[in-house]
């Protein structure tokens, strides 16, 4: 057994799982290799199995924390109902309160069962029992665009957060002074040599926003290097890449598994990056640790993120007016921002879509709300809203997408859902997925975290979104959306205002018949589909970027001055939510 799990700790999980077989052979009544074995099974791939053997475990020996512990992720990978999995590892962390796995497991579930203000307190303790695990960190910071964000009084508490996650993790790889670029220092000099960073050049929703801009880029005015962090490359991979390929200057380069010090070595010294773009923030995956090391002379923050990173090495976050109004979060940035004119995103629509159906509503008599989002954007408030609204309109229903029916059933009784008024659809492939917006009349966004492909996927199949405007721009995305698309009267500003437009919206069914038969081709034409145009924008954006670095922006002097205010700036002590009193 011993030998098993020094092998399972070096990833070798087959070897591993072979010799605690034979542990278990030798020794049937040994609860920790039952528990070992199932681990190693996990790691393959084989949920039920694990599940069997930690339930051995736990018969022989009822307080083995790691078997608990171990059993709900087992039951999470399984997608068994997620109040299964919080019972067993609610009972691991009652064994043993500073058990880190146990802890962020719990998170995860409490997300599931939409209950994600519930798993900030469990995800901390996670961060505070795993302090150099950052990815972990910046999933704390990601959960709280969730759970907080919708009162201005929580901005300053996520500012500190996110500084506070630089302050461990981005700080000690700082530059002690500004690095000294090879790059030529001339403020008009073409092509700008640009690097996009992502490790979601894949089937994922922000491919959606990155192709446009690959396919739309003129190689005249930038010279692309494309960073391709994705850990399972696809076939939507090979056509980004194609994109690429086409303009023989362009490069793209496959660095998942490229440590940080060599890849900080390519874009510093063989490409030569004059400004580099993370697409990633503190998402999945994300590569801030190499942005801490300052390895292109602008560094600047786009799309993938709806928030500050909090590290003095990104110089800018690009955005635009309706995602962060002038004047109402710069403050609560370590960035600049840099605004883009309009709508700051360019959608890419679904290869080979389902056609746009009639609307549902004249067929039915009722008309049927939804909302294809995660789960984890459901909560309280919003359940209480939506409840609100089909109470006001008679005979509507509501739809949303959940793999667990009993979990957001029981949100929605709580909120003063109409019984029989709610309708659960499991979640499905991408084609199938659309598929369910022939069953919609009216899309919702939900808050304080909005969507954006969703959204974007919603008025492509011909369904208008109404979404309720936060303060900055985790709240914010349907704003910008629902401007480059020429609907600004689908946005609220006040919960009341929300129920009123939605109602407004179902009362008028000739009006959504004609705008489920041209808000495709409408939004096709619409500058939110307009990715050479936005491309133009941003290529003049790096410009004027590219610009003020070579105007003294890069200068030790600027340095030093940026690095001692991110050093003064408020570290957080707790999570936010506490100082919200939420």
């Amino acid at each position: 057994m011993n030998l098993g799990s020094r092998l399972a700790g070096h990833w070798h999980t087959a070897d591993a799982a072979e010799l605690f077989r034979e542990a278990i052979r030798l020794r049937p009544t040994l609860a920790a290799a039952h528990d070992n074995l199932g681990a190693a099974l996990l790691a393959q791939g084989d949920a039920a199995g694990a599940l069997a053997c930690h339930d051995r475990a736990i018969a022989l020996r009822p307080m083995e924390t790691n078997a608990h512990a171990h059993r709900g992720k087992a039951l999470l990978e399984l997608k068994r109902p997620p109040a299964e999995a919080i019972a067993s590892l609610a009972q691991a962390i009652r064994l043993k309160p500073d058990h880190a796995d146990a802890n962020a497991d719990l998170a995860r579930a409490l997300q599931q069962q939409m209950r994600a203000d519930e798993s900030v307190e469990p995800l901390r303790r996670a961060v505070e029992l795993r302090p150099h695990d950052s990815a972990l960190h910046s999933g704390l910071l990601f959960v709280l665009n969730h759970v907080v964000g919708d009162d201005p009084a929580d901005l300053p508490g996520l500012l500190a957060a996110h500084v506070a996650w630089a302050e461990r993790h981005a700080r000690p790889l700082y530059p002690a002074e500004p690095p000294a670029f090879p790059n030529d220092r001339a403020p008009d000099r073409r092509p700008l040599r640009v690097g996009y960073l992502s490790p979601d050049l894949r089937d994922h929703a922000c491919a959606r926003f990155i192709e446009p801009l690959l396919a739309g880029h003129d190689p005249a005015g930038v010279e692309l290097v494309v960073y391709n962090d994705a850990a399972e490359p696809d076939a939507v991979t090979e056509r980004l890449k194609g994109h690429v390929a086409a303009h023989p200057a362009w490069r793209w380069r496959d660095v998942a598994g490229v440590g940080d010090p060599h890849l900080a070595w390519m874009v510093r010294e063989e490409d030569r990056i004059d400004v580099l773009v993370d697409l990633a923030g503190h998402t999945s995956g994300h590569r801030l640790r190499l942005l801490a090391r300052r390895v292109a002379p602008v560094q600047a923050t786009y799309m993938g993120y709806p928030n500050t990173t909090g590290l003095a090495t990104v110089d800018w976050r690009i955005t635009d007016a309706h995602a962060d109004p002038p004047g109402a979060t710069e403050a609560y940035h370590t960035e600049r921002l840099f605004r883009l004119e309009g709508c700051g995103y360019s959608f890419q629509p679904p290869v080979g879509p389902p056609e746009v159906s009639a609307l549902p509503a004249l067929g039915s008599g009722e008309v049927m709300f939804g909302c294809l989002n995660r789960p984890m954007k459901l909560n309280a408030r919003v359940a209480r809203l939506w409840a609100e609204l089909v109470r006001a309109v008679p005979g509507s229903r509501l739809l949303v997408l959940n793999e667990h029916g009993p979990a957001v059933g029981e949100l929605f009784a709580r909120a003063g859902m109409p019984a029989g008024r709610l309708l659960v659809a499991r979640p499905r492939p991408t084609h199938d997925y659309l598929s369910l917006y022939h069953g919609i009349d009216v899309a919702l966004d939900p808050f304080p975290y909005g969507g954006m492909t969703t959204t974007c996927d919603a008025l492509w199949m011909g369904v208008p979104v109404v979404t309720l405007a936060g303060p900055a721009a985790p709240s914010r995305a349907g704003v910008s959306l629902l401007h480059g698309v020429g609907h600004p009267e689908w946005v609220a500003t006040i919960a009341r205002k929300y129920v009123s437009i939605a109602a407004s919206l179902a009362s008028d069914l000739p009006r959504l018949a004609d705008l489920r038969r041209t808000l495709r081709q409408r939004m096709a034409a619409s500058p939110l589909c307009a990715g050479p145009g936005l491309a133009r924008a941003l290529e003049a954006a790096y410009r004027d970027m590219w610009r003020a670095w070579c105007g003294g922006a890069g200068s030790g002097a600027r340095w030093r001055i940026r690095v001692q205010a991110f050093k003064t700036r408020p570290a957080a002590r707790s999570c936010p939510c506490r100082a919200t009193g939420r």
